[in-house]
């Protein structure tokens, strides 16, 4: 069974997308950060767009890199498709969704709690001592304080606040609690994301049906269809981020190509 649409119509309109995205984060460059939200809109979106160049670079035919053969991988197409989504799951939650003050200082402080508790596990697990994880020990109490003092976190849940406290969550919201706040199909996305994950991890699903030509770089049908469907995922979440950021950065988009600005900015434009 063939994908709707041609691999060589897929990889083109991915660049394109990406290379708006590229272009908007370029014309972003520079400014200085109305609020956090824009700090880490930045951040966040650079990061995005990082994820799709490098998804970009590494597909067979793609215009920008001269191969000497054409290397077919579905699953490093998976690791990187899954990490353009999670950055804009990252992005939409803390610099787009429309919270509250308090909300948004729990998010905030909740991705710090998180961050603390990991680098100190990591050092532990590494079996690395001294003043950075004792430092690391200070921090994750501030934190906690802080969490303790807000308005929303106290209206949480006795419960569900114990185990926010503990620093193992980065996220208030599931994936699936995001997906509803983007009016998205919770199943559709689920078995997208399931779909990647078992190439990332290679699950028995990723490689049960190797054969002669799949999984070992050849061109194949399979795999072909599966980037096309991966390709045309993510053109949705990019579009989405770049209308966004444009929202964020107005006139990050001026210098945008025509043929950019049809792809992402005229079904903005209409809205």
């Amino acid at each position: 069974m063939e994908y709707p649409k041609p691999y060589e119509e897929c990889l083109e309109h991915f660049d394109t997308v990406i290379s708006a995205a590229t272009g908007v984060s370029q014309g972003a460059a520079g400014r200085r950060s109305a609020t956090n939200k824009h700090y880490w809109a930045s951040i966040l979106f650079t990061r995005l767009c990082g994820a799709g160049i490098s998804l970009l670079l590494l597909l067979p035919r793609n215009r920008r890199v001269r191969a000497t053969i054409d290397h077919w991988d579905f699953a490093a197409v998976a690791a990187l498709g899954r990490q353009v989504v999670e950055s804009y799951f990252a992005f939409f939650y803390l610099c787009v969704d429309r919270v509250s003050k308090d909300e948004w200082q729990c998010r905030w402080n909740v991705f710090n709690l998180h961050d603390c508790v990991s680098r100190k596990r990591l050092f532990e697990t590494l079996k690395i001592s001294g003043d950075d994880v004792h430092g690391f020990e200070e921090q994750a109490e501030e934190l906690r304080a802080r969490l303790k003092s807000n308005e929303y976190f106290t209206s949480l849940e006795g419960k569900r606040q114990r185990k926010i406290l503990k620093g193992k969550s980065a996220y208030l919201l599931s994936q699936d609690e995001i997906i509803v706040r983007l009016g998205g199909d919770i199943a559709h996305f689920r078995g997208l994301y399931q779909f990647m994950s078992a190439h990332v991890h290679t699950y028995p699903l990723s490689f049960y049906r190797i054969g002669k030509e799949r999984g070992r770089g050849l061109e194949n049908r399979v795999e072909k269809n599966y980037i096309c469907m991966t390709l045309d995922y993510l053109d949705e979440y990019i579009i989405r981020a770049v209308r966004e950021m444009v929202k964020l950065f107005p006139g990050s988009a001026d210098k945008l190509s025509e043929k950019s600005r049809k792809v992402i900015f005229e079904p903005f434009e209409k809205e």
